[in-house]
């Protein structure tokens, strides 16, 4: 596929100026860790049409929010694979970043993608008032982006309780991840938007993303909930309709 191949080529030649050293090398590395479902993500902001926009203009402009999706979503794995935090010690079929780089290297390198997802906005050609509106809805916080925070009391608790608690933390970040990048291309495009109702519809995605993720049986009956609550939030916003697609990204 063009546009992931684009995102790859751009993420490996963002890294490689750095020279040959063990960080770059943990960074490179990191982009083998996206599995199917994660690769999927990156696809999102070329689904975001509108009846009066032209979608070959904003081309070059989705590229950029889907890199930027993609040092974020890199950003989290890596952060919430360590050994304690989620403790995964393999990611899509291959050895965490911890397991492989040591624990210190994955924390600079998490820092790293987090830093360079603004960077590629920021030192982008783009008109600085777009830019500015763009990195101001980054820093608007939706419903429950302080999970974690809000649910400290939990960590104390069981490990089975930490863990439940850090999967819906991660689950609440990828939910910003997507919402705030969402939101990018409909600035770019003046489109109105609701950071509450952009949301709702997100809530579904990444629940179904989750579901397709983790191979779950019952997918197929979790799509149909997530496509009959969607229709209800349609037909509430009906400029929204290219949920759908997004939703349909996940079906497996």
């Amino acid at each position: 596929m063009d546009v992931i191949l684009n995102i790859q080529k751009s993420f490996m030649n963002i890294f490689k100026k750095y020279g040959n050293n063990k960080l770059s090398s943990s960074l490179i590395y990191s982009y083998s860790l996206l599995d199917s479902s994660d690769i999927k993500l990156l696809l999102i902001p070329f689904l975001v049409k509108f009846p009066n926009s032209n979608s070959g203009i904003n081309k070059k402009f989705n590229n950029m929010i889907s890199l930027s999706i993609c040092f974020s979503i890199l950003s989290i794995n890596i952060l919430y694979d360590l050994p304690h935090m989620l403790n995964n010690s393999h990611r899509n079929k291959k050895l965490s970043l911890d397991n492989m780089f040591g624990e210190t290297i994955t924390q600079l390198a998490s820092f790293c993608l987090f830093i360079e997802s603004s960077n590629v906005i920021l030192n982008s050609d783009l008109d600085n008032r777009i830019k500015n509106f763009i990195i101001c809805s980054i820093r608007k916080k939706t419903i429950n982006s302080d999970y974690l925070i809000n649910n400290l009391v939990f960590l104390d608790k069981s490990k089975s309780s930490k863990k439940k608690c850090l999967k819906m933390d991660y689950q609440e970040k990828i939910k910003q991840i997507i919402c705030n990048n969402i939101i990018s291309v409909m600035i770019f495009l003046k489109q109105k938007y609701n950071n509450k109702n952009i949301y709702d519809f997100v809530d579904l995605i990444i629940n179904q993303f989750i579901f397709t993720k983790n191979n779950n049986i019952n997918n197929n009956l979790n799509y149909k909930k997530n496509k009959k609550h969607m229709t209800q939030l349609i037909d509430e916003n009906n400029n929204l309709n290219f949920m759908f697609d997004i939703l349909e990204l996940f079906k497996l």
